[in-house]
């Protein structure tokens, strides 16, 4: 492990139910010799299940981090949803590779469907603080799903579609925006990342190397890069996600 990987017990200080599918849970972590990146990620022992759980924080704060956790679709996140204010929870982290970003500062267009758009949001708030312009264009498959405004800095512009249409909506935004921007954060898993790709292509005169980093969500049992589990296709090779992501350049992806 990395020096900077610590094993480490995490107070709860707050849990709010967001609405019947989605939590907002805040760790106390104090303990944590250096804050993650956005993108890194914390393996959560999670007490009725064997392996461990990849969580993302959606905020990183002196002393602290918040997650959004969605409910109701894992026995082991439904585990540790349940902790109440004073209880811990067993972290491993931070883990892999993060976002990287410059500090010239730009435009940053972030992508996301689904609930993978919280791991996005402790990058829209390290993007601000570095004087990047930010926008977020985020597809969900019903409204009720749809994350708030009130998760967002205020300086970010937020743009959501929902239902059945979703995806076509999402690229048309998407097409409209790209010219504009410097630099494209996504997360929202591998069929997701296929057409992001085609519609950069379409609209970027080609998907360079660079202009692109995604968060690649796949089952991560160990979180080191020990057991294969999240083997990875890129054109270098096959790499781990856990170890060499989990986020990668979406021009290195095989898709």
């Amino acid at each position: 492990m990395c020096e900077m990987v610590q094993q480490f017990e995490a107070p709860v200080l707050a849990r709010v139910v967001v609405r019947p599918t989605l939590l907002h849970l805040t760790l106390d972590t104090s303990a944590l010799a250096a804050s993650p990146v956005p993108g890194q990620f914390f393996m959560a022992r999670c007490a009725e299940v064997y392996l461990r759980r990849a969580i993302f924080p959606c905020r990183v704060e002196a002393g602290r981090m918040a997650l959004l956790l969605p409910l109701g679709q894992d026995l082991g996140l439904t585990w540790l949803a349940a902790r109440q204010v004073g209880e811990t929870v067993d972290l491993i982290g931070p883990l892999g590779r993060g976002f990287a970003l410059e500090e010239a500062g730009g435009n940053l267009l972030l992508v996301s469907w689904g609930s993978a758009l919280a791991c996005l949001l402790a990058l829209a708030e390290k993007a601000l603080t570095a004087r990047w312009a930010v926008a977020l264009v985020a597809g969900f498959e019903r409204p009720d799903l749809a994350v708030a405004t009130a998760f967002l800095p205020p300086a970010v512009e937020y743009q959501v579609t929902t239902g059945m249409s979703a995806p076509e909506e999402l690229q048309s935004l998407l097409r409209d925006m790209l010219p504009w921007a410097d630099r494209v954060g996504a997360a929202g898993g591998m069929a997701f990342y296929s057409r992001l790709a085609a519609t950069i292509e379409a609209n970027r005169l080609g998907l360079r190397p660079g202009l692109a980093q995604v968060l690649v969500e796949v089952p991560m049992a160990c979180g080191v890069g020990a057991c294969g589990a999240c083997a990875v296709q890129t054109r270098p090779g096959v790499r781990q996600a856990c170890h060499h992501g989990p986020v990668f350049d979406l021009a290195e992806l095989v898709l």
